[in-house]
């Protein structure tokens, strides 16, 4: 049987933490000592997630014990599933140019940058959001904020500005 969040149903749309492979408390269904964790302990496991993104059948393949190959033998689908959940994590650049024209008169037009492009490179609004909640909710240094940003997406910070002096 399927355990699901309550109020979740198979089909229903995966919430996003869900998709990403986030687990929160209460995402965990608890199971029976016998199945695992330590001696004394309950322990726990995490609950199936709903439709997936990439859903794979895996057919028969070998031979039968009577010599036929196991590929063309009917089959049926079992409902047992297992589930491997991960996560994508890439850096997305948007890189803008502007464009000049000249008209028949000779006057020289130039396209605009938008509003929110005043400088040569900035971060997104994903990155400042993260890099944010990173260095102030979860109170993790700036210096292992950048390593992460750096390694997992690719993305450089700059170096912090320093105090300024009363």
């Amino acid at each position: 049987m399927v355990k699901l969040e309550a109020g979740v149903r198979l089909g229903d749309e995966v919430p996003l933490r869900h998709r990403l492979g986030i687990i929160l408390p209460g995402g965990w269904a608890a199971v029976g000592a016998a199945d695992s964790g330590q001696k004394g302990h309950a322990g726990a496991t995490r609950s199936l997630f709903g439709t997936p993104d990439h859903p794979l059948v895996i057919a028969l393949s070998g031979v039968c014990g009577c010599g036929r190959a196991l590929s063309a033998i009917t089959v049926e689908a079992l409902a047992e599933r297992r589930q491997v959940v991960d996560m994508r994590v890439r850096r997305e650049l948007t890189e803008y140019r502007t464009v000049r024209g000249v008209c028949v008169r000779g006057q020289s037009d130039r396209s605009a940058w938008p509003d929110s492009v005043t400088a040569p490179v900035l971060y997104g609004p994903r990155v400042s959001a993260l890099a944010v909640s990173l260095t102030h909710y979860q109170q993790q240094p700036y210096q292992r904020t950048a390593e992460l940003l750096q390694g997992v997406a690719g993305i450089a910070l700059c170096p912090p500005m320093p105090p300024r002096l009363a």
